[in-house]
């Protein structure tokens, strides 16, 4: 038993220690396609969209982490005529287009107030996503499942609420550098608003 309690004070102080060393973000993220994908695939801004984010202080100015999040996109296309490449196939119909983004980044941010009061930050986030395209045209149906470079610089800022836990806000600006896989590359902005907080 005293073996236990022991253990028990130690991983509770070991965990205490690493408080203030990182933090929790959840978000609910929007987004709205700009450049290629707004022009080719999908302009209509997207309320679908989550975000989790986790940071390790390294520095009083300066953490670094790891972004995970689900960013989803749809849109009807009316009386649009498209052909395959080769030519041989053309289908003319309302398009149903969706774009399913699963992202995976590691980031680092620069804080430029001080912890405990409104605090701007800016960062960047370098990794990867999964992406799922699909446009359906009637009973037939093309995808594209192209893994992507995530590239995402942002900028947000941090306001308290109670010790331990902000509001935040954010802008990244999401760029998918797609391979040969992928008829085109998906780039949008990302509107972040949750909350920041600390364990223990």
């Amino acid at each position: 038993m005293k073996k236990i309690i022991v253990t028990l004070i130690l991983v509770l102080a070991f965990g205490a220690s690493f408080a203030q060393q990182y933090h929790w973000r959840l978000t609910y993220d929007m987004s709205q396609p700009i450049g290629e994908m707004n022009t080719e695939f999908i302009s209509r801004y997207s309320w679908r969209g989550m975000g989790v984010d986790n940071r390790w202080m390294i520095s009083d100015k300066l953490s670094v982490g790891a972004y995970f999040a689900w960013h989803v996109f749809y849109q009807a296309a009316g009386n649009v005529t498209q052909s395959n490449e080769s030519g041989t196939i053309t289908a003319n119909g309302t398009q149903f287009r969706y774009l399913n983004s699963w992202v995976m980044q590691a980031n680092a941010h620069y804080y430029l107030g001080t912890e405990g009061q409104i605090n701007p930050w800016v960062g960047l986030g370098v990794g990867t996503a999964y992406n799922v395209q699909r446009t359906e045209i009637g009973f037939y149906a093309v995808v594209w499942e192209p893994w992507s470079f995530a590239l995402s610089p942002q900028i947000g800022l941090d306001i308290p609420i109670t010790l331990g836990t902000d509001f935040m806000i954010g802008v990244r600006y999401n760029h998918w550098i797609n391979g040969d896989n992928a008829p085109i590359n998906y780039t949008y902005l990302g509107f972040n608003v949750g909350f920041k907080f600390t364990p223990f």
